[in-house]
């Protein structure tokens, strides 16, 4: 895959995977605009909304973006993503729980090029705090992939989640970590490390940290990779209704910048 195309979908990942009294939430919608500058021809804007609607309701760790590290509500998700140039997709996910076995999957179209991607998924909740899943990928060989969700429990809320995951036939690897922490009365503290292991490819890494000064308001920093650096900032006007910006660049000259708005309730 080009490094460049790499970078840019690493940086909007990253940038995006960032939402006292608990609150509890079944609907999220959000809707951003990102806009990606690079070397070459690399210039462009990109649009996206997603949904997600949670089958039983989710409460708030504390600060209205956060939630458990675990999943154990069944879940429906669509998303469209329009980018300025080359072709939109529309995504729709879902899980749900038969007891404790886990079944879901997802469908991913490319608009206009006749490509469609769709996964299956099986999986067994152990406990609460743990899960593992195999996912089906449509791919040639039918890869799956393998991955366990673990969460700790500290001590007053504070947790530490980990996830492990890799795919059958290669030699990639995934690691994914959050510590979250209540600081103070109002203030907390969350903390984020993931790296990707390739054989033949560089490997890829990740962190980020977010400080909530109260429930609305949070700020936040990332390094990575390639010299990733970013900075991000995220405020709820209420404790529905959210707005967010961030900005992030790397050492091979990839640039961008993205607002989002979020509604949950």
């Amino acid at each position: 895959m080009n490094k460049n195309i790499s970078a840019v979908a690493f940086s909007i990942l990253a940038l995006s995977a960032s939402t006292v009294n608990a609150g509890e939430y079944n609907s999220f919608l959000s809707t951003s605009y990102a806009n990606v500058e690079g070397p070459g021809s690399i210039d462009f804007t990109t649009y996206s909304f997603f949904a997600t609607h949670y089958f039983s309701a989710r409460t708030t760790t504390g600060p209205y973006a956060e939630f458990d590290y675990m999943v154990n509500e069944a879940f429906l998700s669509g998303g469209y993503t329009h980018p300025e140039h080359g072709a939109a997709f529309k995504l729709v996910s879902g899980e749900t729980f038969i007891g404790d076995i886990i079944v879901g999957g997802n469908y991913i179209d490319v608009h206009g090029t006749g490509n469609d991607f769709k996964s299956f998924l099986l999986g067994y909740r152990i406990n609460n705090n743990l899960h593992v899943k195999a996912r089906l990928l449509d791919t040639d060989d039918n890869n799956v992939e393998l991955s366990v969700n673990y969460k700790h429990e500290l001590d007053q809320g504070s947790y530490l989640g980990v996830t492990a995951s890799t795919v059958t036939d290669t030699d990639a690897y995934s690691f994914n970590s959050k510590y979250f922490t209540q600081l103070s009365n109002e203030t907390y503290l969350a903390v984020n490390a993931g790296v990707n292991i390739y054989d033949g490819m560089d490997n890829t890494w990740v962190s980020g940290v977010d400080y909530y000064f109260n429930q609305n308001v949070s700020v936040g920093g990332m390094v990575g990779s390639d010299s990733l650096v970013g900075v991000k900032a995220n405020y709820y006007v209420n404790p529905n209704l959210s707005l967010s910006a961030g900005y992030s660049e790397n050492d091979i000259e990839i640039k961008q910048w993205q607002v989002n708005l979020g509604y949950q309730f």
